[in-house]
C-alpha cells in the first residue's frame, strides 16, 4: 500500500520557521551548534548547543530577529552536493552534530537547503518560496535536553515556537496555555487542599493531605473491585528488595540507574523497589502449580521509589515515592492471547471511565541500535511481538509501533490518551514477558504431568495511583465526578437556627455512605456557597424554613441550576446513580 507522506502546507510553513529560528539563532550565536529541528504538531523546534546556556529572558530578542528575516523576504532554495563535500561543508561550518546526521543518509547526492545567502541547512524539504510567507508565530519555551534524546550524549537546549495559518488560532491556542496553567495539578493541588511538595522533608515526595488522601482511597477502591470482580488475588509486600535478588532477576542490569542508592540491614544487602514484579513472581514459586490454577492473576497497588532526577520532578506526576499499579498475569501459551484480550478490553474500560476518550495503542518495540538494552533472545521477542500483534488483530485494533518503547523484557502495549488540551499521557501498559520466568526458574505441571514455563502479562492501568490523580487534577480542573470527590456534598445552613437540622441531614447522609460536610460557620449563605465553588463540590444542600418544615433539602449541583426540593433518601439515590 502507497502512504502518502507529502507534508501539508501548515507543516512547510512550520518546518520553514524551524529554519528561520535556527538561522537567527546563528546570527545572535555565532558559535551555537545546531541540533535537529523539524515541525511538530501545533509548531517548531530546534535543538543548539550553546557555549553558555541561555534563558527564556532571550526568547524575545531571538523572536526579534527571526521578524527581520521575515521581513527580508529570503528565498528558500535546494541544492544537492556531493556526499564527501557535504561532510566538507558541514565541518568548516562547525556544525558537528550535522555529520553525525549525514551519516545516516545513504544518498550520494545530498540535499541542503539554504535560506537567503547566510544560512545553509542539511535538509530534504520542502520549505515555502520566501521567508516573507511565514506570518503568524510565537516563540514559548526554552528546555533542557540531550542530543538525539540521549541522556549519555551531550547536554542541549531545545527552542519550541508555535505557528498557525490565522492569528485567531494563535489567540485561541495562547487562551489555551493560559487555562492550562490555571488548571496545572500543582496550583490546584495546593488550592484543593489534596498535596503539596514538601521540599524540607524531601523534594519529589509529594505528602497527599485530607483531600488527596480520600481521592486517593476511592480510586484504589473502585480499581480493587474492578480487580477482585476480574479474578485477580491482592497482595501487600515489602518495599525493599535484597540486592541479591534484583541481581538474579536481572533488573540491576537493565535498570540501575533507577534505584535509589542500596542499604543494609543486618548482613544483607537492600533497594527501595521501583516495581513488585519480582515479588510476585516469587508468589507464584510459593508452592507447586498446576495448569488448572492458570491464568493466576495477581496485583499490588505498591508503594515503589525511584531515582528520578531533579530537573524532571513534577508534583505528583513526576515523582520519587509513588504508587504503582502492578499486576502479572501467568499464562500457559494457549491462554497467552485470549489473556491479553482480556487486559485490553479492561484498559478500554479503564480510559472511558476516566472521560479519556481520545486515545490509541502503541506498540514499544526496542531501541535497535542498543540491542544490548533488553533481555531475552531473539526468537523469544519475535514470539512475544507476535502475541501483541495477534492479540490486537483478532481485537480488530490499529496501533502504531514506536521504537524504544519497550522494557527490557518485553515489547509493550500502550494506551495513550489525550487530555482536554491534547496533552499526549501513557496510561495502561502490557508486556508480554517470555524472559524472566525462565531466569526465575518459575514452572506449573501442565495437562502431560509434565513441567512447563509460564508466561507472564505484566500490566498497569494507570502506572501510579499518585500520577494518575495529578492527570484527573488537570483533566477535571479539580471538578471531580461525584463518585470520586473527596466531599461529595456541601450542607449549607441559610442561619444558625437551621442548624440543628442540618446536623441530621448530615447524619443521614453519612449513615448512606455519603462524603458530606456542613458548612456552620457565622458566615451569609452568599459565602458559604461561594466557598463550595471554590473547593469544586458536586453538590450544595440550602437548608431553610421551608426545608427544615418539609423534612427536605433543595438540591443545587456545582453546574449551577436548581434542581428544587427533594427527600434526602431521593437526594443520596441521585449521588449514587453517578457511581
Amino acid at each position: 500500500m502507497n502512504i502518502d507522506q507529502t507534508p501539508s502546507k501548515l507543516e512547510t510553513v512550520r518546518h520553514s520557521f524551524a529554519h528561520v529560528l535556527a538561522q537567527a539563532v546563528l546570527r545572535l550565536f555565532p558559535d551555537a551548534k545546531m541540533g535537529i529541528g523539524p515541525a511538530i504538531e501545533d509548531g517548531f523546534y530546534y535543538d543548539f548547543e550553546f557555549s553558555e546556556a541561555i534563558s527564556k529572558e532571550t526568547l524575545p530578542q531571538i523572536e526579534a530577529e527571526m521578524k527581520n528575516i521575515i521581513a527580508e523576504e529570503l528565498s528558500f532554495k535546494q541544492i544537492l552536493i556531493p556526499r564527501e563535500q557535504a561532510f566538507d561543508t558541514l565541518l568548516h561550518l562547525g556544525q558537528i552534530y550535522k555529520t553525525e546526521l549525514l551519516q545516516q543518509v545513504p544518498d550520494e547526492s545530498i540535499s541542503f537547503y539554504k535560506t537567503g545567502e547566510e544560512f545553509i541547512d542539511l535538509c530534504r524539504g520542502p520549505h515555502v518560496n520566501d521567508t516573507g510567507q511565514l506570518k503568524i508565530f510565537k516563540l514559548v519555551s526554552i528546555q533542557s535536553t540531550h542530543w538525539l534524546g540521549d541522556e549519555s550524549r551531550p547536554a542541549m537546549q531545545r527552542i519550541r515556537g508555535v505557528a498557525f495559518e490565522k492569528k485567531n488560532e494563535l489567540e485561541a491556542w495562547l487562551k489555551s496555555e493560559e487555562e492550562k496553567k490555571l488548571r496545572d495539578h500543582r496550583v490546584l493541588g495546593k488550592s484543593l487542599n489534596i498535596f503539596y511538595d514538601d521540599k524540607i522533608q524531601g523534594h519529589g515526595m509529594p505528602v497527599l493531605l485530607h483531600n488527596g488522601t480520600i481521592l486517593k482511597k476511592n480510586l484504589r477502591t473502585w480499581f480493587e473491585n474492578m480487580l477482585i470482580k476480574n479474578d485477580y488475588q491482592l497482595i501487600t509486600s515489602s518495599e525493599f528488595i535484597k540486592e541479591t535478588t534484583l541481581h538474579t532477576n536481572r533488573y540491576l542490569d537493565y535498570n540501575r540507574f533507577a534505584f535509589l542508592p542500596q542499604f543494609q540491614v543486618g548482613s544483607d544487602l537492600y533497594r527501595l523497589r521501583i516495581d513488585p514484579i519480582s515479588q510476585i513472581g516469587n508468589i507464584f514459586r510459593q508452592k507447586k502449580r498446576s495448569y488448572k490454577e492458570l491464568p493466576l492473576r495477581i496485583s499490588e497497588f505498591a508503594s515503589c521509589y525511584s531515582n528520578v532526577d531533579e530537573k524532571e520532578l513534577h508534583g505528583l506526576i513526576k515523582c520519587r515515592h509513588f504508587t504503582r499499579d502492578s499486576h502479572t498475569s501467568f499464562v500457559s501459551k494457549e491462554q497467552t492471547i485470549p489473556e491479553v484480550r482480556r487486559i485490553i478490553s479492561l484498559m478500554v474500560d479503564v480510559v472511558k471511565r476516566f472521560d479519556l476518550h481520545d486515545y490509541r495503542f502503541v506498540i514499544g518495540t526496542p531501541k535497535y541500535s542498543a540491542t544490548d538494552n533488553y533481555l531475552g533472545n531473539e526468537q523469544d521477542w519475535r514470539d512475544a511481538m507476535y502475541i501483541i500483534e495477534k492479540s490486537l488483530s483478532e481485537s480488530k485494533i490499529l496501533a502504531r509501533p514506536q521504537e524504544g518503547e519497550a522494557q527490557f523484557n518485553g515489547p509493550t502495549l500502550q494506551i495513550r490518551a489525550r487530555d482536554i488540551f491534547k496533552r499526549d499521557w501513557k496510561i495502561a501498559e502490557l508486556v508480554v514477558d517470555l524472559t524472566t520466568q525462565k531466569i526465575s526458574n518459575n514452572r506449573f505441571i501442565n495437562s502431560e504431568n509434565e513441567e512447563e514455563i509460564p508466561i507472564a502479562i505484566h500490566h498497569s492501568f494507570i502506572g501510579s495511583l499518585e500520577r494518575f490523580i495529578g492527570i484527573l487534577i488537570e483533566q477535571y480542573a479539580g471538578a471531580f465526578p461525584a463518585w470520586m470527590a473527596p466531599t461529595q456534598v456541601y450542607i449549607i445552613p441559610i442561619s444558625s437556627k437551621h442548624l440543628s437540622y442540618s446536623k441530621q441531614v448530615l447524619e443521614r447522609l453519612e449513615t448512606l455512605g455519603i462524603r458530606a460536610k456542613l458548612d456552620a460557620r457565622d458566615e451569609t449563605m452568599q459565602a458559604k456557597i461561594r466557598e463550595a465553588g471554590l473547593q469544586k463540590i458536586p453538590y450544595m444542600l440550602i437548608i431553610g424554613d421551608k426545608e427544615e418544615k418539609t423534612q427536605s433539602v433543595s438540591v443545587r449541583p456545582r453546574s449551577g441550576q436548581d434542581l428544587g426540593l427533594m427527600r434526602t433518601e431521593e437526594f443520596a439515590d441521585i449521588v449514587f446513580s453517578e457511581r
